[in-house]
């Protein structure tokens, strides 16, 4: 989800299998490709098109989007003047995991991008358990790390060359001036603990399966959202530690406003 940089006064956003647009002030919603209950791979225009499972997206500039089509093992682009897709990278319903020029790569699962600089992306491969870079003015795709398990969330730390990547119950960097991976925590087992970004396994911060979501509000905070859990974590690269907002033990009916004291987000 991001601002419509073709619609700026909309948010545009992925639902199921179709891409949206979402207009802030009257609440319509316009289909741009796909089609919601429809999964599938197809090329086309507007409700034509067929994906499956389009996990993210950038939007490169306010006319072409990249579309992450994770189920059907690609990269696409998408044209927001006339809605048609085409291939980018890989070769859609043929999945593997093969480094090259873009047409020749072949991609696994790729599911969360995010960019290192104008026309170079990182992304993540989750059937192929690594972080890959998508270089478009080269026209090549390579593996940035092998992390040696699925990789959930992606996002890059502002003002720093720190990669940020979670995993089942974890969290992790790659430093992309050496290319080092490092495991900010254990991935032993996974659940709710707030505490230091450390490797022990007894004082650590835990974190649920699944954190999908990275936002970083500045070169420091870095909010963090788990799979199917009400929680919103903190991380504090500044002081390495890891706090909640919103108890977990509170009870009673899901809210979407109010204090962080006192939130139940589904």
């Amino acid at each position: 989800m991001g601002l419509d940089k073709f619609i700026p006064e909309n948010i545009l956003f992925v639902e199921s299998h179709s891409l949206k647009t979402l207009n802030l002030a009257t609440n319509e919603t316009w289909l741009i490709a796909g089609k919601t209950a429809s999964r599938g791979y197809s090329q086309g225009t507007g409700e034509t098109t067929r994906f499956n499972g389009p996990f993210s997206f950038h939007q490169r500039n306010s006319t072409d989007v990249i579309i992450l089509d994770s189920n059907n093992g690609c990269i696409r682009t998408l044209s927001r003047l006339t809605n048609t897709t085409e291939i980018l990278a890989g070769f859609c319903t043929i999945p593997g995991d093969i480094d090259g020029p873009l047409r020749s790569a072949r991609l696994g699962k790729p599911e969360k991008v995010v960019e290192l600089e104008p026309d170079v992306l990182a992304f993540t491969d989750v059937a192929s358990y690594s972080i890959k870079k998508l270089d478009l003015a080269h026209e090549q795709v390579s593996t940035l790390a092998q992390i040696h398990e699925p990789v959930f969330g992606l996002a890059k730390r502002p003002n720093s060359a720190d990669l940020i990547f979670t995993f089942n119950g974890g969290l992790g960097k790659v430093d992309l001036c050496n290319l080092n991976v490092e495991y900010l925590t254990q991935s032993i087992y996974t659940g709710i603990r707030d505490g230091p970004l450390s490797l022990s396994n007894v004082t650590s911060a835990v974190f649920t399966p699944r954190p999908e979501t990275l936002v970083f509000l500045n070169e420091y905070i870095m909010i963090l959202t788990g799979y199917q859990t009400h929680l919103l974590r903190v991380v504090n690269f500044a002081s390495n530690y890891v706090s909640s907002i919103c108890d977990p033990s509170l009870e009673g009916n899901i809210t979407s406003s109010g204090d962080i004291e006192t939130c139940r987000i589904r």
